[in-house]
């Protein structure tokens, strides 16, 4: 990025980066925040408050430094399209991170899983059960229409009889709900109304919303946050929440779980813990003696954040790994063991990570010198890579830092190769051709 301002020119550098998440600290180095507020005359401190941005160091460190893998499932219709759950992934992304776990998200076409697939594509059905048996924990997204409820109405059973945790959203909240009335109720045939024939008599388990002018699609949808009321203090989620008494999530749907059908499914236990504020409509489920079987009317992927991840995901991934409950049972903190951010230690920071003084303006300094103050280490041995100087000194630190970052490439592969001295050449090339 480039401002012309009386004739100097200020260059904010962004090579190619790891990690999205490192953008911010780079830039951040690089005093853009500071540049802004005081071009714009916006009026802002420019001193920095102790500990700035610590945890989203902290956010970038933990993510450089992954161990150890978690493998979800996600059961969908739209899976050729990359895009189709973005939202959805981003939110698995955020909670894996959160638990320090690397994400690995296999996705399965639902058509796949039915029995159909079987003799029309038993290469892809066998394939599809083989990864929803091998992962971790499975995630039924929303949807619409008729093709491929069957196969997650088949994954929402696999997951409740194999108590493997499960999160269902939106039409994967109503296929846990045709699922259980099916098999646990006896309702044989149970079915939506979004996907009945026009002559089916049902039975339905999932009915369209009355005021929503049924049978015509446009403008009919319920939509935007809506709060959704905690009716019991036995609920996980509720205590994934923080103990609140309501949320309010974002919507949208068209059809709703039948009201006359509630009493039945909760003596049977499946427990709807949250409703709205009419007590009409359920917007979560939960199962009772199940690891993490939650399902969520809503699409609580809106609202997560890098650093605060969305609580039904987070609890998936939590029951993945197996820490959900010991996670309750300390108040939703991280044991220490576990906890991202149990430690302070800047050493396994990235170099753009730490915070090392920043250099004051010296006149007649050279490229040459700011780049011997970026490549040789301190007194503690520590390569410095200080904030850059102000406005004025920006034309040779910046060419100082591209001078710079081959030396420091070349030392970090000197240093590599000789802590992994023992490795094969072939381990050694593949490091340094992936770092």
């Amino acid at each position: 990025m480039t401002t012309h301002n009386s004739g100097v020119w200020t260059v904010i550098c962004l090579h190619d980066a790891r990690s999205i998440y490192e953008v911010p600290l780079m830039l951040e180095e690089q005093k853009l925040s500071a540049l802004l507020i005081s071009r714009l005359n916006l009026g802002l401190p420019l001193v920095r408050p102790r500990g700035f941005m610590k945890k989203w160091k902290q956010l970038v460190s933990r993510q450089e430094n992954l161990r150890q893998d978690v493998s979800i499932a996600l059961v969908g219709k739209y899976t050729q399209l990359s895009d189709a759950y973005a939202s959805v992934i981003k939110a698995l992304d955020h909670a894996a991170l959160a638990c320090q776990r690397r994400l690995r998200l296999v996705c399965i076409e639902a058509e796949d899983l039915e029995d159909s697939a079987k003799t029309e594509r038993p290469v892809k059905y066998h394939e599809a059960w083989q990864n929803v048996c091998k992962s971790h924990g499975l995630l039924v997204p929303g949807g619409f229409g008729k093709r491929g409820l069957e196969g997650k109405v088949l994954v929402c059973r696999w997951a409740r009889l194999n108590k493997k945790p499960f999160l269902g959203i939106c039409l994967g909240l109503q296929a846990a709900v045709i699922e259980f009335a099916r098999n646990v109720l006896n309702m044989e045939g149970a079915t939506s109304q979004e996907v009945a024939d026009e002559d089916s008599s049902g039975p339905y388990a999932i009915i369209e919303m009355l005021e929503h002018n049924p049978g015509q699609m446009g403008g009919t949808m319920r939509l935007g946050t809506k709060k959704t009321i905690f009716v019991t203090q036995k609920s996980k989620l509720r205590q994934l929440y923080g103990n609140v008494d309501f949320v309010k999530e974002r919507h949208r749907h068209r059809y709703e779980v039948d009201p006359r059908l509630v009493r039945a499914l909760e003596d049977a236990g499946l427990h709807f813990v949250g409703q709205d504020e009419e007590r009409e409509r359920m917007e979560i489920l939960e199962l009772e003696d199940h690891p993490y079987y939650v399902g969520c009317q809503y699409h609580p992927e809106y609202l997560t954040r890098p650093l605060k991840a969305s609580p039904p995901f987070l609890g998936l991934i939590l029951a993945s790994i197996g820490k959900l409950d010991n996670y309750l049972r300390r108040e939703c903190r991280m044991s220490p063991t576990d906890s991202p951010d149990s430690t302070d230690d800047e050493s396994q920071m990235p170099l753009y990570a730490r915070r090392d003084l920043r250099v004051p303006p010296v006149q007649g300094r050279t490229p040459s010198s700011v780049e011997a103050q970026l490549t040789n280490p301190d007194d503690n041995g520590d390569l410095r890579f200080p904030l850059l100087p102000d406005t004025e000194d920006l034309e040779y630190t910046n060419a100082a830092i591209i001078s710079a970052a081959s030396r420091m490439d070349a030392l970090s592969v000197s240093r590599h190769n000789g802590a992994c001295s023992a490795s094969s050449t072939s381990e050694g090339s593949e490091s340094e051709l992936t770092r």
